[in-house]
């Protein structure tokens, strides 16, 4: 998460992350970024589990909405 913040602070400046929610991590994107900023944090967060030097691979899923409630799967 810390690498993720890091990453959009430096290359999105407009998306933030906004909340985390126990495994969940809760961003607010301007529309323009969007493509680039599930890229990013999919990419990011894909990496992880190799970078720990852990054995299962962490499973990332993705959901884009106006609010938290749709989005979510």
């Amino acid at each position: 998460m810390i690498n993720v913040n890091q990453r959009l602070h430096h290359e999105l400046p407009h998306t933030k992350v906004i909340l985390q929610v126990h495994d969940e991590l809760i961003f607010e994107v301007p529309e323009k970024e969007l493509e680039e900023a599930e890229r990013l944090v999919k990419t990011e967060m894909d990496a992880t589990g190799k970078k720990l030097g852990l054995s299962v691979p962490f499973k990332v899923d993705l959901g884009t909405e106006h609010n938290w409630r749709v989005a979510h799967p």
